[in-house]
């Protein structure tokens, strides 16, 4: 090597970078994901994560009808945190709105509860919550206690006091007395390791199959599946099949150690949830293959892959923060994702042990969405093929 050639070259610095740019200029799938993926993350993550959790479905069980009850439930109603969606006509109905996500919390008031406050006698009000959700439980306590507190100053509950012996005003007029079902003791990793069983499912389905086009285009060998008399159908379906077999034996790993480790075990049918296993994988797996019949190489393949599966299902689904505070647009945009019913799945049978009847909405659409994805994959390796 010369002196020359060793020196600093403006001229060929501004050669390369002009042969780089040109590159990156006609790479229009890098390109948009240069410019676009950002502006997208931003505004999608932005709008999505919010550590404050609001609007929490909340029914109520008026079993007093006096004025006084029914100030309580305006209380309630207008709170930004808890959303009153609606009366509850009995405790039989309350553990069917739960299985259904309707309501996250339920306020009993009893029958003479208007009579225990005006005669100064301790009131007491029930709680129920829904601790499948042990995040959105704690909080929603939280606020129920402060609700009814400012309730109790509003309505001048201290007057009545006054008006009571001595000893009785140095006693709270009403307690709340709570009721937590699913999880009494509210412990996060019943509620954390089903979600990070679909954390961890659509994270490896996708990339396992993700970069099995791109590496036949790469390595040269799919011209002769092109030749051959392969169908594109069953071409998709052999590559998919033995990704779908290890997957299955990751999912009943991640069951067992699940339990030997932390303790946690579905509640519900172990046949149920193997069952949505299997159709959610598939369409995992089928989301893979279409993007890897797109992308130009394994690299963007699996750049694409993890994209696509890792930070919707983290961030999105109601794994990592609750839905119930995204804006409404995005609620529902969210709950078309198949991670999130997904998780909505699992966690129904790990902790409340819901059956077909409640969760066929969720086994209904990640069925619809495997479909898509599959013919999707199909319909990409009919144009590669051709």
């Amino acid at each position: 090597m010369t002196d020359r050639q060793s020196l600093w070259s403006w001229r060929r610095l501004r050669a390369v970078a002009r042969k780089e740019w040109t590159h990156l200029r006609r790479d229009r799938q890098s390109l948009g994901v240069i410019l676009l993926l950002p502006i997208v993350t931003l505004i999608l993550y932005g709008y999505a994560i919010n550590f404050d959790l609001k609007h929490i479905p909340l029914g109520i069980l008026d079993r007093d009808h006096t004025p006084r009850s029914r100030a309580l439930r305006e209380a309630l109603q207008g709170n930004e945190y808890l959303k009153y969606v609606g009366d509850v006509s009995g405790e039989a109905q309350v553990e069917r709105l739960f299985n259904h996500g309707t309501v996250r919390a339920v306020i009993v008031i009893p029958q003479g509860f208007d009579s225990d406050l005006s005669a100064g006698r301790r009131a007491e009000l029930q709680a129920i919550y829904d601790g499948s959700d042990s995040t959105t439980a704690g909080v929603a306590i939280a606020y129920a206690d402060a609700q009814i507190g400012d309730f109790l100053a509003k309505q001048g509950a201290s007057a009545a006091l006054k008006r009571a012996p001595r000893a009785m005003r140095k006693q709270p007029n009403i307690t709340i007395a709570p009721r937590i079902l699913y999880n009494p003791e509210l412990n996060s990793t019943n509620y954390i390791v089903p979600g990070l069983l679909v954390l961890i499912l659509s994270i490896t389905a996708a990339l396992l199959t993700s970069t099995t086009v791109a590496r036949e285009r790469e390595v040269g060998t799919l011209e002769g599946l092109v030749v051959s008399p392969v169908q594109a159908r069953e071409l998709m379906v052999g590559k998919l099949i033995p990704y779908v077999c290890a997957g299955m034996v990751d999912v009943t790993l991640l069951i067992v150690f699940g339990y030997v480790l932390f303790g946690v075990f579905p509640v519900g049918s172990l046949a149920l949830l193997m069952s949505g296993m299997l159709i959610f994988l598939a369409g995992v797996m089928g989301l893979g293959l279409l993007i890897s019949a797109r992308a130009p190489s394994q690299a963007f393949a699996l750049q694409l892959g993890f994209l696509a599966t890792l930070l919707p299902t983290l961030l999105l689904s109601g794994f990592a923060y609750p839905r119930q505070s995204m804006p409404a647009l995005l609620y529902d945009f969210t709950a078309l994702l198949p991670s999130t019913q997904f998780l909505i799945f699992v966690r129904e049978i790990y902790l409340k042990g819901s059956g077909i009847s409640q969760l066929w909405p969720q086994v209904a659409w990640l069925a619809i969405t495997t479909v898509v994805f599959l013919r999707g994959a199909s319909t990409r390796f009919v144009k590669r093929l051709d």
